[in-house]
């Protein structure tokens, strides 16, 4: 019986040991979504290093009728020449976030929406909308987006 008193306490102190902190899913859900609108601020400022840097070495960036776009400077190569780009409205992009999920472990996120850039035609300025989804990980202790897909 003397035995069974002290195994349990034991037991209760190894399983205190060994179970993770508790992680603030709505702060890190916070935290994303600031991400997200800071990358939309980057978009209308063409600001190609704010955009790297909320970016992952190892991204994938999926979007129509593009193969897909893997890791940095390849994501680089391709926004300095979208970012300079005139007929393309940056300035005009405006995102909205419909949902945003964080793991129970703290360390992946997904976010998806919607978004609306203007663009000229021959018959004008015309809204080209789109949808999104965004996959974000947070390595040591940074959010970064890991895979970026659009579609119209």
């Amino acid at each position: 019986m003397k035995k069974l008193v002290l195994f349990i306490p034991a037991l209760f102190l190894i399983a205190g040991c060994t179970t993770s902190p508790k992680v603030d899913i709505a702060a890190e859900a916070d935290a994303v979504r600031n991400l997200e609108n800071q990358m939309t601020v980057a978009y209308q400022n063409r600001d190609i290093e704010k955009l790297l840097s909320l970016t992952a070495p190892g991204l994938v960036h999926l979007v129509p009728d593009v193969p897909p776009i893997t890791g940095i400077e390849d994501y680089r190569k391709r926004f300095e020449t979208e970012l300079a780009d005139t007929v393309w409205l940056w300035e005009t992009y405006s995102m909205n976030i419909d949902f945003v999920e964080v793991s129970l472990s703290g360390d992946l996120a997904y976010v998806w929406g919607t978004d609306l850039l203007k663009k000229k035609t021959p018959e004008g300025i015309v809204d080209d909308p789109a949808k999104w989804v965004d996959i974000w990980k947070k390595t040591d202790g940074q959010w970064k987006v890991v895979l970026n897909i659009w579609n119209r």
